[in-house]
Order: C-alpha cells, then sequence, then structure tokens
C-alpha cells in the first residue's frame, strides 16, 4: 500500500506527459477539420449547376411567322437593330415575337401637266391690191387658183377658208391685173350611137358619138365617161372630137356620157357643161 502510494506522483506525471500531445492532435485535427468545412462554404455560386436549368423541363419555340418587309421610300435612313449582349438574357421561349405590320411602300403621284396651247392662228386675209371676185357656177378653189397664178393654198389662205370647199355667189378675193375667169353656161352634148341597150361581141372596140352646138375653148374637151352600174363617174378619156373609142369586160353592163370640162396637162379644172343623159352598152361573153 505504501509502494501504491509512492508510484502515484509517477503516474501523474506519466498521464501529463500523454495529455499534452493527444491535445495538440485533437486541436489539429479540429483545425483540418474547420479549414475543410470553410472551403465548402466559399465555393462560387457560378460553379455549381443552376437549379432552376435541371429541374425546368424542355419546351418547344412556336414557329414563328415569315413576312416580306416592304422597302421604305428612297432616302429614309433605317436605323441597324442593336446587338445584344453575350450576358442579356434571351426573350422566354414561350413568348412569340410581335409580327411587324408592313409599310406601305409610297406611291408618286404625278404631277399635273398643263394641257398643251393650241397651234398658233396663222394669220389670214387678202394682200394688198387684191380684188373681189364672185364665184361662178363650176369653179373650184383650184381651178381659179391655176387661172390666177397661185398656190390654192394661198388663194385658202387670202380668204381665211377652214377648206378648200367653195359655192356659187360666194365673195372671194382674188389677185389683180389678171383677167377673171367668164363661165360659160354650156349645153349637155347630145348621145347619137351607139342605141340604149346596145350588145357587142367581147373584146370588140366602139365607138361612141355625140354632137354638140358651141366651139370648144383652147383648153377645153369632151370628157368620155364609161362605169359600171353603181360606181362613179369615172371618164376614160379626153376627145376634142365628137366620138371616141371604149371597150369594156364581157358579160358587165356600163354606162357612157360626154361632158363639156376644162382642163390643163390632163387635170380637170372644171366642168363647163351638164353630163348628158347616159347610155347604157355591154359585150357579149368570150369565146
Amino acid at each position: 500500500m505504501y509502494e501504491g502510494d509512492a508510484n502515484g506522483p509517477d503516474r501523474r506525471a506519466t498521464l501529463e506527459q500523454l495529455f499534452w500531445p493527444f491535445l495538440v492532435m485533437c486541436i489539429s485535427v479540429a483545425v483540418v477539420l474547420g479549414s475543410l468545412f470553410v472551403s465548402q462554404l466559399e465555393t462560387p455560386a457560378e460553379a455549381a449547376p443552376p437549379t432552376e436549368y435541371v429541374i425546368q423541363p424542355s419546351t418547344l419555340t412556336p414557329f414563328l411567322p415569315t413576312f416580306t418587309p416592304v422597302p421604305a421610300p428612297t432616302g429614309t435612313p433605317t436605323e441597324p437593330e442593336p446587338t445584344r449582349e453575350p450576358d442579356q438574357p434571351s426573350p422566354s421561349p414561350s413568348t412569340p415575337e410581335p409580327t411587324a405590320t408592313p409599310i406601305p411602300a409610297a406611291t408618286a403621284t404625278p404631277a399635273p401637266t398643263e394641257p398643251p396651247s393650241p397651234p398658233p392662228t396663222a394669220h389670214c386675209g387678202p394682200p394688198a391690191g387684191w380684188v373681189p371676185y364672185i364665184v361662178q357656177p363650176n369653179n373650184t378653189l383650184y381651178s381659179l387658183a391655176r387661172h390666177f397664178n397661185v398656190a390654192t393654198d394661198t388663194l385658202q389662205r387670202a380668204n381665211c377658208l377652214t377648206s378648200y370647199a367653195i359655192y356659187v355667189g360666194q365673195e372671194l378675193y382674188v389677185p389683180a391685173g389678171v383677167p377673171t375667169p367668164t363661165t360659160r353656161h354650156y349645153p349637155a352634148p347630145v348621145l347619137i350611137a351607139p342605141d340604149d341597150d346596145a350588145r357587142f361581141a367581147a373584146g370588140e372596140r366602139v365607138t361612141v358619138r355625140w354632137t354638140w352646138d358651141g366651139e370648144l375653148g383652147p383648153d377645153e374637151y369632151f370628157d368620155v365617161r364609161l362605169w359600171q352600174e353603181g360606181a362613179p363617174h369615172y371618164g376614160v378619156g379626153w376627145s376634142r372630137e365628137e366620138m371616141y373609142g371604149v371597150v369594156g369586160e364581157p358579160n358587165v353592163t356600163y354606162y357612157w356620157s360626154i361632158a363639156v370640162i376644162r382642163g390643163q396637162d390632163g387635170r380637170m379644172l372644171e366642168q363647163l357643161s351638164p353630163q348628158s343623159p347616159p347610155r347604157r352598152l355591154s359585150w357579149g361573153p368570150a369565146d
């Protein structure tokens, strides 16, 4: 018992020597565990995957209608679309983009045009020295122009005429110093042969004859006229004798007549007598 009491101080000293290393070890372990815990708490949030992307179910992107933009009127600049920054959040896939309203193209309104100005009116009226003349039967503006040696347009402008038509008794101005034409009232020629409704062999040349009580002037002729039924009374030739040869097509009825005219260079200027009453003639069928 006394020995045990004698060894008690030694055991206490031994325990004290073991306690301090154990305490240091516990403190070291606590420091290490505390460092690990703190390091876990200081881990940045972005390192961990975001919870909302993990748990959010995928949705289909709605189909957005397309449209063809109408170009704006020329001269109006358009501002460029602003660029979205990388960190700017994308629009929600569940919200469709608004559809742009097409801008109607500007239509150019033509400027009103002024009505065309009327052409200047040419001065008309008789030149100095022209004298009045009364239009006689069978006078034409062309025949008067040839007789007075002026252009037809000059005679028309001198009398302020809107056309070449003139009428008997009308007063016109003509150049002075030129003798005015004396209108002759000639009677119509009288037809002699062939008889009315005469018929001849195909291709035969027929001499038509007439008589006339008068004397032809230097520029006067008999106008021989031959025409088919319903056609104009065409002249087929001039003659200063009271006869002329004609021929027509087979199986066609013709009419013939004579009138006294005045003409120059193969052109009739005026008719001086009435046309004689026509007669009919025809040619038989060809062999």
